[in-house]
């Protein structure tokens, strides 16, 4: 017997939160198959297919640029039928007020059954070892290069970003936004700095090898924090490319 479902996830407005969001869907969509052939979900052993899509605000075009790994291909919206599952991950459900304490991925993945790591599974990119090839993300560029004094005065958006090559950045450095999420996924290393007002928890890329977040905790001034982590992670990449 053969078994279609179809899923449909409400994605939030704000790309930042999309990443998070998008986490979820790529857990989901590809822990489908493992789960359907599981006795305790599926004891008769029925032929499970899974369609699925996202609300239309999706940025799929930055999503499969960076590389989004996806075992089950999404449906088109024409042929999908009135939907099994709605997930709402819209702005409303993905409150850190709602949620306090938890990361917005825990939070979404209450939301739909699933428990996923923070980053989405996108191409990794090999970092530069070099201190000299750091960016720093393009809206925040002005503001950062003036109050923190760094060696960096190379600017780049998401669209640099997502098409960034082996050994071409050392690192990245922002205000914490889709264009820092988008590189800790990658596996560059990230100096992000965290908005005012908000939760620690609550988008933070914490499962990143070489994230540093900087808050505004008013004990030790953000630009004394950029230039720690800066130098922190400067040293761990000096030991990586000794290492080979």
């Amino acid at each position: 017997m053969t078994i279609t479902e179809v899923a449909y996830f409400l994605m939030p407005t704000d790309l930042e939160l999309q990443f998070a969001a998008m986490a979820i869907v790529q857990n989901y969509v590809n822990g489908y198959a493992g789960r359907a052939r599981d006795p305790a979900y599926n004891p008769g052993q029925a032929n499970y297919i899974l369609q699925w899509r996202t609300s239309p605000n999706t940025n799929w075009d930055l999503f499969t640029k960076a590389g989004l790994v996806l075992c089950i291909p999404r449906s088109e919206e024409e042929v999908v039928s009135i939907p099994d599952l709605v997930v709402d991950l819209r702005e409303e459900k993905l409150d850190p007020a709602l949620w306090p304490g938890k990361h917005a991925c825990q939070a979404a993945g209450v939301l739909a059954g699933v428990a996923p790591p923070p980053l989405p599974v996108v191409r990794r990119v090999k970092p530069c070892y070099n201190a000299d090839q750091w960016v720093v993300v393009a809206k925040d560029a002005s503001e950062i290069l003036a109050m923190f004094n760094l060696p960096c005065a190379i600017s780049i958006d998401i669209d640099g970003i997502v098409a960034a090559k082996d050994g071409a950045i050392s690192g990245v450095i922002g205000v914490a936004g889709a264009e820092t999420y988008l590189a800790a996924a990658m596996g560059l290393p990230v100096i992000e700095i965290q908005p005012e007002g908000r939760p620690r928890n609550w988008l933070s890329k914490f499962t990143a090898p070489h994230y540093r977040m900087v808050a505004h905790s008013g004990i030790v001034p953000v630009p004394v924090q950029v230039h720690r982590a800066f130098t922190s992670i400067n040293g761990e990449m000096q030991y990586l490319s000794q290492k080979g």
